[in-house]
């Protein structure tokens, strides 16, 4: 839990996106993504299978047709082949998981 501490405390000072690679193997990637509230993850589409799972503040998935609001410890999966944006309601830290 150091990591995202340390993570958090470089949060306060940012207006961009941070991502920090926590693992890497064969099979899987875990990354921490940080958002100051209101800064928006860019449009991406998910190719592969993809878990978000929020451990500070509020963040919101928005797709083409519906929009979540996700929590302190939500978990979320995200549809295959689908465009989608994230942006932070307030500070906000969350961990993927992509499996290929």
């Amino acid at each position: 839990m150091n990591i995202l501490n340390n993570i958090a405390q470089g949060l306060e000072h940012s207006e961009q996106v941070v991502f920090k690679d926590l693992f890497r193997s064969e099979n899987s990637k875990l990354t921490a993504v940080c958002l100051n509230r209101d800064v928006a993850l860019p449009k991406s589409i998910a190719f592969t299978k993809t878990k978000i799972v929020v451990v500070k503040g509020e963040i919101d998935v928005n797709m083409e047709h519906f929009s979540y609001r996700l929590a302190m410890f939500d978990t979320f999966n995200m549809p295959l082949e689908e465009t989608y944006s994230i942006q932070a309601y307030n500070d906000a830290i969350y961990l993927v998981l992509k499996e290929q």
